[in-house]
Parts: C-alpha cells; sequence; structure tokens
C-alpha cells in the first residue's frame, strides 16, 4: 500500500488529481519501470509522459470506447491486466468485455504500426536514437498484434504476443531499449530493418489492393522509406548533416 501511495504521490505532482479518473498499474512490476496508464477527463487522445520511473500512458475518456472497439493494446492491455490503484474503471471494463474482432481490426492495428515507423524515421533523423528504437518497437508490436488477429478472434494480451514471436526481434529492440548503454547507429539500423521485414511480410496476409492499407502504405511507409535511404546518403557524405 505504501508503494501505491508513493507512486500516486509522484504522479499528482505532475497531473492534477481533479482531472484523473482512473489509473491502472500494469506491467511487469518487478521491473525497474513502473507502468501507468491514466484515463483522464480531458480531451486526449493520446500521450505518454515519464515521471521518474514512471511511464506514464494518458488516454481521454472519451476516447476509450473507440481505441477498445479497435482492439488497440494501448487500452486493452492495461484495462485487461491491471490493478486500479485510484479512482473508477467499471465502465471502461465493461466495454472492453463486449468488444469483438472484426475484419477491420488487423488493418487499424497494421495501419498504426506504420504511423509508429514514420515516427522512428523522425526520431532518427533527429539523432534521437532511443525515441526512434521506442517508436520502432511500437511499431513491431503492432504488427503482431495485427498478425494475430488475423489469425483468430481471440483477445490478444503482450504475454502471448511475446511468445508468437518466433523470430525474436520484438524482444532485442525491447532489450536494447532497456539497456543503460549508449544506442548507436547499428541499433537503428537494426531495429529499421527487423521492422521493415515484418511489414513486408505481412502485405501477403491482407487483400492489399483492397483495403485501406494499401493507401496508408504507399503514402506513408514508403515515402519514409525513400527518405531514409536519402538520409543514410547523405550521413555517408563528408560534410554533410542529416536531415531534420
Amino acid at each position: 500500500m505504501e508503494n501505491i501511495n508513493n507512486i500516486l504521490r509522484l504522479l499528482f505532482l505532475s497531473l492534477k488529481q481533479e482531472y484523473v479518473v482512473a489509473v491502472l498499474w500494469y506491467g511487469n512490476k518487478k521491473g525497474d519501470d513502473t507502468d501507468l496508464f491514466v484515463v483522464l477527463k480531458a480531451d486526449c487522445p493520446y500521450q505518454t509522459y515519464q515521471i521518474l520511473y514512471l511511464d506514464v500512458v494518458c488516454v481521454g475518456e472519451s476516447y476509450i470506447s473507440k481505441l477498445a472497439e479497435n482492439l488497440d493494446p494501448v487500452v486493452i492491455e492495461p484495462i485487461k491486466t491491471g490493478e486500479l490503484i485510484y479512482g473508477d474503471i467499471s465502465k471502461f471494463v465493461n466495454i472492453t468485455n463486449y468488444v469483438t474482432v472484426t475484419s477491420d481490426t488487423s488493418i487499424y492495428l497494421a495501419r498504426c504500426s506504420l504511423i509508429f515507423y514514420g515516427w522512428g524515421v523522425s526520431y532518427s533523423f533527429q539523432n534521437n536514437h532511443r525515441a526512434a528504437i521506442q517508436n520502432l518497437c511500437f511499431s513491431y508490436s503492432y504488427l503482431l498484434f495485427a498478425t494475430e488477429y488475423f489469425k483468430g478472434d481471440d483477445i490478444v494480451l503482450f504475454k502471448r504476443l511475446l511468445s508468437s514471436d518466433n523470430t525474436g526481434c520484438l524482444a532485442i529492440m525491447r532489450k536494447k531499449l532497456k539497456s543503460a548503454r549508449f544506442l548507436c547507429d547499428d541499433d537503428i539500423k537494426q531495429s529499421f530493418e527487423m521492422t521493415r521485414c515484418a511489414l513486408l511480410d505481412f502485405l501477403p496476409m491482407v487483400e492489399y489492393k483492397q483495403s485501406s492499407f494499401h493507401t496508408l502504405w504507399e503514402e506513408w511507409y514508403e515515402p519514409k522509406q525513400h527518405a531514409e535511404v536519402q538520409h543514410d546518403r547523405s550521413a555517408s557524405t563528408p560534410g554533410s548533416t542529416p536531415a531534420d
């Protein structure tokens, strides 16, 4: 109980308590970091904060239903597995109890994967290696979720996701993130390559040309892919500077 009080005390130093509907503690409770899912009264689709050892994900209560309908792990995982340490989460639990897998679930998750991939590219241009790999890790995770939901209609949680990743790529990227060592260009390149291969492997699973995934792939992934190649070329040219 004392530990929970300390967590909430630290959290409410950064977030006004009157704006918080509920707080869930989820993930590995024996790790160095504490993962919190915070439901806000504010109109907030998705935000993340790092508060000392707290990794905080915030979502506005008006967005919970839509994210849950799409089986977005950002809400499904903490609500299904987390411990309530503040507020009331009952109405959101009821929402997640009745969501079902549809033909659009995998497409939605794959689109999220592409968006995170793009953010990974953007952060790599800024030489922010840790943020780049973090977003590539999100990208790879969402793609694994998309793949699992394409195969069946059971709710997929992160523990199952790790066991389903036969390549071990997700574990490798997570290990890089948790490492205290300096992350170098080789770490970025390996993470990009693993994520890119997974994205390419996913395409045959969906009716690519008939899906909304096709549009985002051509508008988002392919330009980012081109920009990444150009970035690598400029980085190898003496006297050049990385693109912003």
